[in-house]
């Protein structure tokens, strides 16, 4: 069964030879399966809050992490220590950052897409705090509304992701569309339609030609577009 962690855990076991008692039967397939299920959490906040998306910055230092009850947290990578909160209206299914890391925009559970300057507090300053330290009550909770935000899609917005350049947003949702808008003004550029179910996810293909290609998937159908 797809994703059966805890199954292959125990399969592991079942052929984990019994000290001096057994041979050793296992080859390099078992080392390489152990390792693969073998991993600990660097760290941990809020257990049972559901996580509905996470994203890394372009220079990999902070988390953006999009949880349920309208909450998006900013995290440092590599100690885990709590950023800030940003507190939306509506819980947030996606969330990506601009090539610059100077902003954010999500997909709102609401049809919406909102875009955040990124602000001050979540610039790392050097301190460290222990892996699993509590602190909640010193990160800062961010309560301003959004740079931009427009209604994207009918039902819910369920991804969204800035071009390479930065300069488009693309969407997609339960609509069965796929559109793109100016990423400063909000305003729709171009719809993709031709799905007959809701686009679940969406992405830019990483290449240097002026004429970005983008890919939806909607299952069990895939589709590529140029956006320009």
């Amino acid at each position: 069964q797809i994703g059966d962690i805890p199954g292959v855990v125990r399969l592991l076991r079942r052929h984990t030879p019994r000290d001096g008692i057994d041979d050793d039967p296992r080859g390099f397939e078992w080392y390489f399966l152990h390792s693969l299920t073998d991993m600990q959490p660097i760290w941990n906040h809020d257990v049972g809050t559901p996580v509905n998306a996470l994203s890394h910055s372009p220079r990999g230092d902070r988390v953006a992490v999009a949880k349920s009850g309208g909450r998006i947290q900013f995290y440092a990578s590599e100690t885990g220590r709590l950023l800030c909160t940003l507190v939306l209206g509506s819980t947030a299914n996606d969330v990506t950052w601009h090539p610059q890391g100077d902003r954010i925009a999500c997909a709102s559970e609401d049809g919406y897409v909102h875009v955040w300057p990124i602000p001050e507090t979540t610039s790392l300053d050097g301190t460290q705090s222990p892996p699993n330290s509590d602190d909640r009550e010193s990160a800062s909770v961010i309560l301003e509304p959004p740079e931009l935000s427009w209604l994207a899609h009918n039902g819910e917005t369920n991804a969204v992701r800035y071009s390479p350049d930065g300069r488009t947003i693309a969407s997609c949702g339960d609509d069965g569309l796929i559109r793109t808008w100016g990423a400063n003004t909000g305003q729709l550029l171009k719809q993709f339609d031709g799905h007959q179910r809701e686009v679940e996810a969406i992405a830019w293909c990483p290449d240097d030609s002026p004429r970005h290609r983008l890919k939806g998937l909607s299952e069990p159908l895939s589709s590529s577009y140029c956006t320009e």
